[in-house]
């Protein structure tokens, strides 16, 4: 059974996304207040925080815990075109913004298990982007669908189109096949390997 641990209440702060960073000794928190704040698990202190000019909507560690994004509401989370920003997260510095402007808030975002890849999802169309790690100042490839996932170990994107899930070789881009479901989905989940989906 769980037990709260520690609360942290401020009733003009609204909090929109929390991410564990891997290891588990540190959690980034962020929202309405301009900032991503970063808690200690040992004696939940706030250690420090990221400045940002607007509101954060999502948030999440890549898998080696180096860095660190985020998505927001607007087009300057920290400079010009930044609907979405990437921190190196042990300097704080901000190493990439990207943006997707016409895709209104970012309700998510995901690393790919190497770090290669960054997965953000709008809540408008093209809702689905996906970026080259080692390029972010160029334009991501861009899909449509109401929601998507990246497999850990494997370069599989798995994409809810309609009434359908659409792979995606998250390499290429190459749309490899649709599996269609009769049903509209609304979310989708992807093993580790890439050998089941569910929606």
């Amino acid at each position: 059974f769980f037990q709260l641990a520690e609360q942290y209440y401020n009733e003009e702060d609204v909090v929109r996304a929390v991410a564990f960073r891997p290891g588990g000794h540190e959690l980034a928190s962020a929202g309405a207040y301009g900032e991503i704040r970063i808690w200690t698990t040992a004696d939940w202190k706030q250690s420090r925080a990221l400045r940002m000019r607007d509101k954060a909507s999502s948030l999440a560690f890549s898998a080696d815990g180096r860095l660190l994004a985020c998505g927001g509401n607007s087009d300057h989370l920290i400079g010009p075109r930044a609907r979405v920003a990437v921190w190196d997260f042990e300097s704080g510095e901000a190493i990439g913004r990207v943006g997707l402007d016409e895709a209104g808030w970012i309700d998510d975002v995901a690393f790919s298990s190497d770090g290669k890849f960054l997965l953000g999802v709008g809540q408008q169309k093209p809702r689905v982007a996906l970026w080259d790690a080692a390029a972010w100042d160029a334009e991501p490839r861009r899909f449509e669908g109401s929601c998507a996932a990246l497999a850990t170990h494997s370069p599989l994107l798995a994409i809810g189109v309609s009434k359908a899930v659409r792979l995606v070789d998250a390499t290429t881009g190459k749309e490899t096949r649709d599996i269609d479901l009769g049903l509209a989905v609304r979310c989708v989940a992807v093993s580790a390997t890439g050998e089941l989906i569910g929606a």
